[in-house]
């Protein structure tokens, strides 16, 4: 920080640590790291037509508020259009205002601009079938369904937004949000010379696809119930900003978490802000229901077995998205009806949920880390972990729970194209678990 004055690079301060983590450099390349993300231009072009529908402005929205949060430049071409609905943390009544608004009140030394035109040099990411003018050297198509996103190249083809669900439109920006990332590591390989294991991790992804419930319907109201959060940090709140764009919702959520926003929150928090710093985690996202159907109330208190007791029982659906592990086992423990875990590991999430007579949470993470250090972390690998644990739980509530084999998944998003980047599979009961041992 200098002086009193906040910069991109104190905002960026766990971007700058994975960088330096995944190509082994130390501190002194940090300015460098801020000014390879900061020269990637990335334009977003969409047209009426596909932003006339609620999923296709949540797509759009969430895309630019991840791109944002890793200091790149932001420009868009499209027209102003009314809000169709909630887009948390937009204030307003109509998109495009509200967000160069949000440009303001995101990233320090940054802002969100408009442009008539896509530019040659520009990384263009383009809303399912909106028309392109121009030419550019990168471009991608964004696209979804109810529970499904995907990218294809900008010249293939793509369907036109519809709909309202918000889940398969949060797909597609994860998805997409990874390429400016990547442009930025591949400048600091050439530029340092660099050579790097499984380098192809870090190439332009031509296409890819995620589903996370095919065939699933959406009922006309999703009723959650009681919920509990547990943290109202990067992946509970990139959870809670997933399951805030829900139509038809029905929940009573309380949120855990004892700690205040701070300006190292906003490279991967999707709810906080810079006129947030100072306030509790908490109220970054309980200031967003939606009474009667939405009521969050925020507790600002960890979680933690002194202060169990005093909350009673535990919800009979429990999200956590706390780095604590020993917290993961209180929650157990208790044993609420669902459980849903998500952690992530620099450039890896692990997702989990756990239902009665299947593997719990304490088998799946049996020993504490112990890990305390500052945790490095870029905004799309915590929105995946949210916005998994999210999906799983809207599942449930329609009705479609997922399946034993899919009780565990380990993510890596650079290269959802590529075999095994996303692996599903069953949580191994641990005979000697305390739990359900």
């Amino acid at each position: 920080m200098s002086g009193n004055r906040l910069t991109k690079r104190d905002a960026l301060d766990r971007t700058v640590l994975l960088i330096r983590r995944v190509l082994h450099l130390d501190e002194s390349h940090a300015d460098q790291i801020v000014q390879a993300l900061s020269s990637i231009s990335v334009c977003i072009l969409a047209d009426c037509k596909n932003l006339k529908c609620f999923a296709g402005q949540s797509c759009f929205v969430t895309f630019v508020q991840l791109v944002q949060a890793m200091g790149c430049q932001v420009k868009l071409v499209m027209p102003e259009v009314p809000l169709m609905g909630p887009q948390p943390p937009l204030i307003g009544d109509e998109l495009r205002a509200a967000l160069v608004a949000y440009g303001e009140d995101s990233m320090p030394e940054s802002s969100i601009d408009l442009v008539d035109r896509i530019s040659a040099n520009d990384l263009v990411f383009v809303l399912g079938d909106s028309r392109l003018d121009g030419t550019t050297n990168a471009g991608w198509r964004l696209s979804g369904g109810t529970w499904w996103g995907a990218t294809t190249t900008i010249h293939g083809g793509a369907p036109r937004w519809v709909g309202e669900f918000p889940v398969g439109a949060a797909v597609a920006a994860a998805i997409a949000s990874v390429e400016p990332f990547k442009a930025a590591i591949r400048i600091l390989k050439a530029d340092l010379r660099l050579n790097l294991v499984a380098s192809e991790q870090f190439d332009p992804t031509p296409a890819a696809q995620v589903d996370l419930a095919p065939g699933v319907v959406v009922p006309g109201h999703l009723l959650l119930g009681d919920v509990d959060v547990i943290s109202a940090g990067a992946v509970s709140m990139a959870a809670m900003h997933c399951l805030l764009r829900c139509p038809d919702l029905v929940a009573r959520f309380r949120v855990f978490d004892p700690d205040f926003v701070g300006v190292s929150n906003l490279n991967r928090a999707p709810l906080a802000l810079l006129s947030l710093l100072g306030a509790p985690k908490v109220e970054a996202i309980a200031q967003w229901q939606r009474h009667p159907a939405v009521t969050i109330v925020g507790l600002q208190k960890r979680l933690d077995r002194t202060s169990a007791p005093q909350f009673g029982a535990r919800a009979p659906s429990c999200l956590v998205g706390c780095d604590d592990i020993p917290t993961r086992w209180l929650v157990q423990e208790q044993m609420p009806r669902w459980v849903g875990i998500g952690s992530t590991a620099d450039l890896f999430t692990l997702t989990s949920e756990h239902v009665s007579n299947i593997a719990c949470a304490r088998c799946l993470h049996r020993e504490d880390d112990a890990f305390r250090d500052t945790v490095a972390t870029v905004s799309f690998v915590s929105y995946w972990a949210g916005l998994l644990i999210a999906a799983r739980l809207l599942r449930n509530a329609a009705g479609h729970p997922s399946s034993a084999d899919q009780q565990a998944l380990n993510l890596v998003p650079l290269r959802l194209d590529l075999p095994n980047a996303a692996r599903w599979g069953r949580v191994a009961r641990w005979n000697c678990c305390p739990i359900c041992g």
